[in-house]
């Protein structure tokens, strides 16, 4: 993995990230990415039941830029 995914479990310390700490690591807030989530401007969640988004701490790394080493 690489520099984004260590920074990152090393803020979190477990692979999967819930709705407001994936806010928090993108500067917005949970409204905002539910909002480019329905507008498929967000990578998708490994779990969107009962209104709950997680996506693992691998994706979101990708997302913000991680490339493999």
């Amino acid at each position: 993995m690489g520099n984004v995914f260590v920074e990152l479990y090393k803020r979190h310390q477990k692979n999967v990230l819930k709705a407001p700490e994936v806010a928090g690591e993108l500067g917005i807030t949970v409204q905002t990415l539910r909002r480019r989530c329905k507008a498929g401007k967000m990578i998708k969640p490994i779990d969107d039941k009962a209104y709950r988004l997680e996506w693992l701490l691998k994706d979101i790394a990708t997302y913000l830029g991680d490339q493999d080493e």
